[in-house]
């Protein structure tokens, strides 16, 4: 089979799946980040306005609104959801990665780019 015909074949079987993955597992582990800063700027509130609240009701109102959509426990229990989503989506990914890397490392040796001049080789 043609070098380019191979490279085709195996770029539209496993490359867009692999990125597609890549994608899923960037845009998870940025809303990780994001309930953890949210997490943690709730808390840094309570410990700031703890007994303060009662005598403020604009600043229990502020803190109310953090805690709107939901409670503190439901937060860490998404962000721990999430982690754990995050861990299974990378070690599902490897394989793929690895099985892609594999395929293509002989046809970029053949035309002379190696992983270096390849941004496949990069995944």
């Amino acid at each position: 089979m043609p070098t380019a015909l191979l490279k085709k074949a195996v770029l539209a079987r496993d490359s867009a799946s692999c990125e597609y993955q890549h994608q899923n597992i960037l845009a998870t582990g940025w809303k990780i980040e994001e309930l953890r800063r949210h997490i943690d700027l709730v808390e840094t509130f309570q410990e700031e306005n703890e007994g303060c609240l009662d005598k403020a009701p604009e600043d229990l109102k502020l803190f109310e609104s953090f805690l709107l959509v939901h409670s503190l426990a439901e937060i860490r229990t998404g962000y721990m959801a999430l982690i754990c989503t995050y861990h299974e989506d990378i070690l599902e990914l490897t394989p793929a990665d690895e099985e892609l890397d594999h395929l293509m490392d002989p046809l970029l040796d053949a035309e002379g780019l190696g992983e270096e001049g390849s941004a496949i080789g990069q995944l």
